[in-house]
């Protein structure tokens, strides 16, 4: 009985209180007929964008990009069992600064390229990207064509190393099992290096040349032009509605 006394004495709602005033609506053809006011405005504007990302497009220099890829070899001695412990280590040695200092020694260029390795499928892709498509070829060419031969020549000077101290272990060594796997590892070290001396052996095989391009990649000028005018576009809409919302008030009042 309380609880109907109480909702009883509550004071009725009016709903019409909680609906939007009329002063607040927005008024779409008067809003659109603001706009179509200002048509030339917002043409000019955007025309001017268009004109100011023409001439950036213009200005801007070509840039052309040459490609190569490598892939590691695996098991290259056929021992069964790859040769390198690590794909990751083999891409850390031919990226090294160690070894782009030997290639640009013997090529008399100077380097500056951007690898990426894809260690799944075991290949490395070497880039380049310049105002010059002639000097970008250059430099892919320059590295793709003696890697092979200059980390070749540096696991061959490694293993050659390695030779006189393990002769001098087997010398030593007293037991003869011992003496006969050290026997068969110094067998496989000959091997090895009778391979890496090898002028066609590959560690590094080239599976795609670099191509010397024929067309820039970028600046896409096209877009440059198309994005600054969408960008005017916008920015004078924003500044007509802008302008409309300030208005409006002043003239009611």
């Amino acid at each position: 009985m309380s609880k109907e006394i109480q909702t009883s004495n509550n004071p009725p709602i009016d709903y019409r209180l909680m609906t939007p005033s009329q002063d607040d609506e927005i008024d779409l053809r008067e809003l659109f007929l603001a706009i179509w006011k200002q048509k030339w405005f917002i043409m000019a504007f955007s025309v001017l964008f268009a004109i100011g990302g023409a001439i950036f497009a213009l200005k801007s220099p070509n840039i052309y990009e040459s490609k190569s890829e490598l892939v590691i070899a695996i098991d290259p001695f056929g021992l069964g069992r790859d040769f390198h412990e690590s794909v990751n280590e083999v891409y850390l040695g031919i990226t090294s600064n160690k070894v782009i200092s030997i290639v640009e020694h013997q090529t008399e260029q100077n380097l500056s390229l951007n690898f990426s390795l894809d260690s799944r499928n075991r290949k490395i892709l070497v880039s380049k990207q310049g105002t010059s498509a002639n000097d970008v070829y250059k430099e892919v060419k320059a590295y793709t064509d003696n890697i092979n031969q200059i980390f070749t020549a540096l696991k061959e000077s490694q293993l050659q190393s390695t030779v006189p101290s393990l002769e001098t272990t087997i010398n030593k060594q007293s037991s003869q099992a011992i003496q006969k796997v050290l026997a068969e590892r110094y067998a496989q070290q000959i091997y090895k290096i009778s391979l890496l001396q090898s002028p066609s052996f590959e560690l590094i095989h080239l599976t795609k040349e670099p191509l010397q391009a024929s067309t820039h990649i970028k600046p896409k000028r096209a877009l440059i032009v198309v994005l600054a005018t969408l960008l005017g576009v916008m920015l004078s809409l924003a500044i007509v509605l802008v302008r409309y919302a300030f208005r409006k008030p002043d003239a009611e009042s």
